[in-house]
C-alpha cells in the first residue's frame, strides 16, 4: 500500500473537517456591529448656530445626551448618517461647556461616544478711540476702556521713529482708563506711537486693541494770527502749516445723532461755516463762541457723488484756544428758492414749509432693514438715513434728512405748516436717488416747527388717496373713492381691469400690496412696521401705460396747485422712468415742467443692493397755472421708457410699479 497517498488524504480531510467545524461554530448572534463617530470631539464657537457629525454604522442605532443646550435632527436611524446639531449661545465669559453624545445599537452590542465642546464668549477690549491726536506739550492723557477682562492684559508701545526714543511713559490700565504721560515734542515733526493691548485666554484665544497716538510738532498758539473763514476755506488739502485761527460760534457740537459722530460746524457772523472733526469729545456746546486753532490739523476732501467739500480733521483739545458761552446763533430765514452754495453747512430756517406727504414718521423705511434682522443683510449697502420731502408756499421742495439713530424718527409727522431749522447740506444717497441741490438736517425735534394740524397749513387738500385698501372692499371694482375730496374723483390705470386683492400674472390689474410706515408697530416689538394692503400695485407696463387721476375740478382755484406721489417699483425689472403730464380735455397731453422722475426699486432680502431702497420715495411737483380754475382736469403718470430700476434690465410684463400715496393740493 502506498502510505504517502494515505497520509496526504488524512491530512487534507482533517483540514476540511476543521474548517467545517469552525464555520458551523459561527452564527449571526456572534457578529459585532460596526458603530463609530467620524471624530472624537467637535469644538464649536459661543454663538448659536449649527454643526454636524457623521455616525458610521451597518445596523440600527439611537443617540442620547443629557445636555439641554442643543438638539439633534436625528436621534435614531439605520446605517450611516450625517447628523446636524443646533445649539444655543454660550453666554458665559469664562466657562467652556461640554456634553457627551452617545450612540448605541438597538441590539446593545456596540456603542461609541464623542464630546461636543462649546467655547465661552470671547473676551473683548474696546477703546474710546482708535486714534488720538495730542499736542506737543508734555501732558497726562487718559482713554476710556471697556473690557470683559479683569487682569492679564499686556500693554506695549511701538514708535514710528525708533531713533526718536521713547516718549510715552507711566503706561497703566486701571479703573476703566488707559493712562499715559507724553513727553514734550520740541521738534518740527509730528511723531507717532501705537499703544497695544493684548490678552490671551486659557484656551489660547487672543484679543487685541490699539490706539494710534499722533503728537503734534512744536507750535506756539500765542503767535497765531486770526484769519477769516474765506481764508480757511481756501486752504488746500493736507496738513495745515499756517499758524492761524478763526473765530466763530458752534452750530454743530459733535454729539448730534442726526450727523456723523464728532462732526462739528462753526459759523461766523456772516453765516459762513467750516466743518471740523475730532476723535474725542471737544467739550464744546451749541452756540459756544470759540477760537479754533488750525495749525497742525489736516484738511480732508469729502465726496458726496460729484460734489466735494472740505473738513478740518485731527482737531484736538488744544485747538480750542478759547471758549465761552454765546447767545443763540440766528439762522438765515429763507425760502427754498433762495438757498445758495455759500449757505452750505450753516444754520438756516426754511420759511412756510410743510411735509409733502404727512403720514408715517421721519424714517418711512421697512423697519426690518433699519433695526431688525435685515440690518446685517443690507450692511454697508444701505445709507443710514431717509429723506422726508418738504414743500413750501412757492411750490418748491427739498428733502429733510433723518439718521436711523435719531430717537424721534418714528414719531408721527406733523400735518400743518411752519418753519424748519437745521444745517444745510448737499449729499448723495444711491438708495434714495436724486435729492436735488440742497438738503436740510434738523438738529432737534423742536426745530421741526410745524403745526400738528392740517387745518393750520398754507395748503388745502383738493383730493387725496392714501392707497390703503378700503374697508368692505370688493374685488373687481373699477373705482376706489379718494380718502379726501369728492367721491367722483378717480385714480386708475390705463390697462387695468379693476382693483383686486392679489397679483395675477400677465394682467394689468391693480391690487393692494404692503407698504412700510415709520410710525406703525405691526409686530408689537418695534421691529416691523408693515401696513398690509397699504399700497396700490400694478404690472404690465409700456410707454403707453399710465396711472390716471381724473374727474378733478379746480373751479374757483387761482393759486398754486401741486401734486404729491409716493412710489417705488419692483427691483431690477420694474419701470424706472416716468413723466407727469396734464390735460384739460382728456385728449391732448402736456408734460409738467420738471415732471420727469426716476423710480427706485424696492429691495428684498436677497437683493439688498446700493441702488435699491427698503420703502417708498415721495415726489412733489408744482403744477402749472394752466390747471387753475378748470371744470375738469386730468393728470397722468406715464411710463417714459422700458428701462428697469437697475438701469440695465428691461421692464418685464410681471414687474410692478406701486403707489403709496397720491394727492393734489392748492394754496389757500
Amino acid at each position: 500500500m502506498n502510505t504517502y497517498f494515505i497520509k496526504r488524504f488524512i491530512a487534507r480531510t482533517a483540514v476540511v473537517l476543521s474548517a467545517a467545524a469552525l464555520f458551523c461554530g459561527c452564527s449571526d448572534d456572534d457578529e459585532t456591529s460596526t458603530l463609530h463617530f467620524d471624530k472624537p470631539e467637535v469644538v464649536i464657537g459661543p454663538e448659536s448656530s449649527t454643526a454636524s457629525f457623521i455616525l458610521r454604522s451597518d445596523t440600527s442605532w439611537k443617540l442620547h445626551s443629557d445636555a439641554d443646550w442643543f438638539t439633534l435632527n436625528l436621534t435614531k436611524g439605520a446605517k450611516s448618517a450625517s447628523v446636524i446639531i443646533t445649539y444655543s449661545e454660550n453666554t458665559s465669559m469664562t466657562e467652556k461647556r461640554t456634553a457627551v453624545i452617545t450612540a448605541t445599537t438597538l441590539s446593545g452590542d456596540a456603542s461609541d461616544s464623542f464630546i461636543l465642546s462649546q467655547m465661552p464668549v470671547e473676551s473683548y477690549i474696546r477703546l474710546e478711540t482708535e486714534a488720538l491726536p495730542i499736542s506737543a506739550t508734555a501732558a497726562h492723557h487718559e482713554i476710556a476702556v471697556e473690557t470683559s477682562v479683569d487682569s492679564g492684559i499686556d500693554l506695549s508701545v511701538s514708535y514710528g521713529d525708533e531713533e526718536g526714543g521713547a516718549w510715552i511713559e507711566n503706561l497703566t490700565l486701571a479703573d476703566g482708563k488707559l493712562a499715559f504721560d507724553a513727553g514734550e515734542n520740541g521738534s518740527s515733526e509730528r511723531r507717532i506711537a501705537v499703544i497695544s493691548l493684548l490678552y490671551q485666554d486659557e484656551f489660547g484665544r487672543t484679543t487685541e486693541a490699539a490706539v494710534r497716538i499722533t503728537q503734534s510738532f512744536s507750535m506756539n498758539p500765542s503767535a497765531a494770527t486770526e484769519k477769516d473763514f474765506a481764508f480757511a476755506a481756501a486752504l488746500g488739502t493736507g496738513d495745515v502749516e499756517e499758524n492761524v485761527y478763526v473765530t466763530g460760534q458752534i452750530v454743530l457740537d459733535g454729539r448730534n445723532a442726526n450727523f456723523p459722530n464728532r462732526r462739528y460746524s462753526i459759523q461766523d457772523a456772516e453765516g459762513r461755516a467750516l466743518l471740523f472733526e475730532s476723535t474725542i469729545d471737544l467739550g464744546v456746546a451749541r452756540n459756544d463762541r470759540v477760537r479754533l486753532w488750525l495749525l497742525g490739523s489736516t484738511v480732508k476732501e469729502v465726496a458726496e457723488g460729484t460734489f466735494t467739500y472740505k473738513v478740518f480733521t485731527g482737531i484736538a483739545a488744544e485747538h480750542i484756544m478759547q471758549k465761552e458761552a454765546g447767545s443763540p446763533v440766528q439762522p438765515r430765514e429763507v425760502y427754498i428758492r433762495d438757498l445758495t452754495d455759500e449757505m452750505l453747512f450753516s444754520l438756516v430756517r426754511l420759511r412756510d414749509v410743510e411735509i409733502a406727504m404727512p403720514y408715517g414718521g421721519l424714517v418711512n423705511y421697512d423697519e426690518y432693514y433699519v433695526s431688525g434682522g435685515g440690518v446685517n443683510v443690507y450692511g454697508k449697502n444701505l445709507t443710514k438715513y431717509y429723506g422726508t420731502c418738504l414743500r413750501d408756499i412757492n411750490g418748491d421742495h427739498l428733502y429733510m434728512l433723518t439718521n436711523f439713530g435719531v430717537d424721534y424718527r418714528r414719531h408721527s409727522l406733523p400735518m400743518g405748516s411752519g418753519t424748519v431749522t437745521g444745517i444745510l447740506t448737499r449729499e448723495y444717497n444711491s438708495n434714495f436717488g436724486e435729492m436735488g441741490a440742497f438738503q436740510i438736517r434738523h438738529l432737534t425735534q423742536a426745530e421741526i416747527a410745524l403745526d400738528p394740524s392740517r387745518e393750520n397749513s398754507f395748503s388745502k387738500v383738493l383730493v387725496e388717496w392714501t392707497c390703503v385698501k378700503p374697508a368692505g372692499f370688493k374685488e373687481g371694482v373699477t373705482h376706489v373713492a379718494p380718502t379726501t375730496g369728492p367721491a367722483s374723483a378717480s385714480l386708475y390705470k390705463s390697462n387695468a381691469d379693476g382693483f383686486y386683492n392679489a397679483f395675477l400674472a400677465g394682467s394689468g390689474r391693480i391690487y393692494f400690496g404692503n407698504k412700510p410706515r415709520g410710525d406703525v408697530d405691526s409686530n408689537g416689538q418695534g421691529t416691523a412696521n408693515t401696513v398690509k394692503g397699504g399700497g396700490m400695485y400694478s404690472a404690465l407696463w409700456d410707454t403707453d401705460t399710465y396711472w390716471l387721476i381724473s374727474n378733478v375740478s379746480t373751479s374757483g382755484i387761482r393759486s398754486q396747485l401741486s401734486l404729491q406721489i409716493e412710489t417705488n417699483s419692483l427691483l431690477a425689472t420694474g419701470p424706472r422712468d416716468f413723466v407727469v403730464e396734464y390735460s384739460t380735455d382728456g385728449t391732448s397731453w402736456t408734460a409738467v415742467p420738471g415732471g420727469s422722475y426716476t423710480v427706485i426699486g424696492q429691495c428684498d432680502s436677497k437683493n439688498a443692493l446700493p441702488h435699491y431702497m427698503p420703502g417708498f420715495k415721495v415726489f412733489d411737483f408744482a403744477l402749472p397755472a394752466a390747471l387753475q380754475d378748470k371744470a375738469s382736469v386730468s393728470i397722468r403718470l406715464r411710463c417714459a421708457s422700458l428701462t428697469g430700476t437697475d438701469g440695465k434690465s428691461s421692464v418685464v410684463p410681471n414687474a410692478t410699479n406701486r403707489l403709496g400715496h397720491v394727492s393734489i393740493k392748492y394754496n389757500k
